[in-house]
This record gives C-alpha cells, structure tokens and sequence, in this order.
C-alpha cells in the first residue's frame, strides 16, 4: 500500500477537489480514501489498453473511408472540411477547426490522423453522420451502423486517466 510519507505527501499532489471525492466516500479516512484512489488507478490502468486498442480500429476505419470519398490528402481538402458539422454554439468542440489547426502544423495525413484528438473521430463516426458525409462505412467497417446504432460512442463518459 502506501507509506506513512505517501500518505502524507499524496493528498495535496492529488490535489484538494479531487482527494476530496475520495474522502466524502470514506468519510475521511485518509488511508481508505488512498486505497480507493490506488483502486480507481487499477481500474483505469485495466481499461486503457483496450480502450486505445478500439479508438485505433475505429479512427482507422473512419479514415478508410474518409478516403476513398475524399483521396489520400483530405486533411486539406476544403470539399471534406465544409462537409464536417459545424457546432451551435462557438464555444462548443469544432472539428473543422480541430482537422485546420492540426493539418497546419502536420506534413502527411498519417501524422495528421496520429494527432487529431478523440472528439474528431467520434463526430466522424457518429450514424446520423456517416450518411451526411457520404462515407462508404460499410466497406471500410462492415456493421459499422447496426454497431452504431446498438453502441453508440459514450461521449460523456471519459476514462479516470484522462482527468489529469
């Protein structure tokens, strides 16, 4: 577990809002509110290889057939980028900036794909989408809109990992 410095030092690294959480939940007992954070880190830890595993199949399957729609150079394809949605509100994620900032700065569509973040391919990938852009899914990820439509993606849901 942990020792007598960990459990001293840990809590403020954690920081105050989130060891709290732990806290409320253990009813501030310093030592199970750490052991239910190393828990969570377990959990996490168990999740992230498969969770990274089918964010890969399915970004690379979006990016299949993005391509056979749009060629081998769609980051910089304006006929692509027009045809992602544009969000309601301008705070709100746009992937069309998202794809313009990132293929800016990148030299080749692999590096471009490599660095777009998770949003990009779940709005890509969403059913009501894949009609609108056209996207000849079922080539590139046979099932892909019955799987969709079952399993849609859980976008409010993130991986503890990713609350750094």
């Amino acid at each position: 577990m942990f020792s007598s410095d960990e459990i001293r030092d840990l809590p403020p690294v954690i920081s105050g809002p989130r060891f709290a959480t732990y806290l409320r939940v253990t009813n501030n007992d310093v030592d199970h509110a750490l052991a239910l954070y190393q828990w969570n880190l377990e959990i996490s830890a168990a999740f992230i290889v498969p969770l990274q595993v089918c964010e890969v199949a399915a970004r690379n399957g979006v990016v299949e057939a993005i391509k056979k729609v749009h060629g081998p150079n769609w980051p910089w394809s304006n006929g692509f980028i027009r045809s992602l949605p544009v969000p309601k509100k301008a705070y709100h994620y746009n992937p069309q900036n998202n794809l313009r900032d990132v293929a800016a700065r990148q030299p080749t569509t692999g590096k471009v794909v490599a660095e777009l973040n998770f949003a990009f391919w779940e709005r890509c990938s969403r059913s009501a989408k894949i009609t609108a852009f056209g996207f000849p899914m079922e080539t590139s990820m046979p099932h892909s809109r019955a799987f969709l439509t079952q399993h849609p993606f859980p976008r409010p849901v993130r991986p503890p990992s990713t609350h750094c």
